[in-house]
């Protein structure tokens, strides 16, 4: 399986849920839903799971809509954060805060990486 990046850094071919729907594998969805479910502190339907990563035209797990660091990438025509002029905005610092590896995987491909 290729690597695939969402823009905002997290790479979305190590997702288990990416993973899940690529295999097309119905009972790994539901169970994550379940996992997920429990660590987020709210029910979350199997059908908002399956991904085939937030830039895909297909499915895509039901957080993108919410997203707003992808939102402001689609609005500026951005294939990658890295890329943006305003590298690192406030929206940015606070998803770091949420999942600190993606910094790491923005920078690399700004220094030519990744």
């Amino acid at each position: 399986m290729d690597k695939l990046q969402a823009p905002c850094g997290l790479i979305c071919s190590e997702c288990e849920s990416y993973r899940a729907t690529q295999a097309n594998d119905a009972q790994a969805i539901r169970r994550i839903a379940r996992e997920w479910s429990d660590t987020f502190g709210r029910e979350l339907d199997p059908d908002y799971i399956w991904c085939d990563g937030c830039m895909a035209s297909a499915r895509k797990c039901g957080y993108v809509s919410t997203c707003d660091v992808r939102t402001c990438a689609v609005k500026r025509g951005l294939e990658s954060c890295a890329h943006c002029g305003d590298y690192v905005c406030e929206r940015l610092e606070g998803f770091f805060k949420m999942a600190p590896q993606v910094r790491d995987n923005l920078e690399a491909i700004r220094n030519g990486g990744a």
